[in-house]
């Protein structure tokens, strides 16, 4: 008995050092316009700044084929369209995962919060130039 309740106790130590890597993606909502999307990757980055991703290790923005402005001619990410890759954190022995609807709505929720000022530190952070 208390050998499984080690092996359960220490089967959460792997989460707990970051081993997912989030994918962000406008799978969960394919019409959003250009400003709702660059408002949800900044929520994404201050949740993840302020470590609340928890146990994320990192993220990259890949908005593949859904969205309005996807076209196949310019490539697949539309993000890079607009705007320069977002790839922060760590890349190495994580798992590539996409967040759930429940991880969009929060940074929805964070970033209806921030302020200009905290958006626009994150801005220079991740674009320094």
């Amino acid at each position: 008995m208390i050998y499984k309740f080690i092996l359960f106790f220490f089967s959460f130590f792997s989460i707990s050092y970051g081993v997912h890597f989030y994918i962000i993606t406008t799978e969960y909502s394919p019409k959003i316009g250009m400003f709702s999307a660059a408002n949800q990757v900044l929520g994404q980055l201050h949740l993840f700044e302020t470590g609340q991703l928890f146990p994320v290790a990192g993220f990259m923005v890949d908005f593949s084929t859904y969205g309005l402005y996807y076209d196949p001619s310019c490539g697949p990410n539309w993000w890079t369209y607009f705007f320069e890759p977002v790839c922060v954190g760590e890349t190495e022995n994580v798992q590539m995962i996409y967040p759930g609807i429940e991880q969009y709505r929060r940074a929805w929720r964070h970033r209806y919060w921030m302020s200009r000022a905290v958006a626009a530190e994150i801005v220079k952070k991740i674009y320094p130039y």
